[in-house]
């Protein structure tokens, strides 16, 4: 829950989004694998769009360290 309070808004918008789609989708096993996708791609997406000095900010405060 942490991580998640820090991802943008925006973001989470379109996992939702991506999620509601595969709602209509028959296949469980192929929705799991795509929802565990998309949760996947949210957290790339954060990370990728990091700059050094917020990364290493994030990881000292969720390893506690700040």
């Amino acid at each position: 829950m942490r991580l998640i309070k820090r991802i943008s808004s925006k973001q989470i918008v379109a996992y939702k989004n991506d999620v509601k789609v595969l709602e209509n989708n028959d296949n469980k096993e192929t929705c799991q694998i795509l929802e565990f996708y998309y949760r996947a791609r949210l957290i790339i997406d954060f990370i990728s769009g990091m700059t050094d000095v917020f990364a290493l900010h994030e990881f000292q405060v969720l390893s506690a360290l700040k």
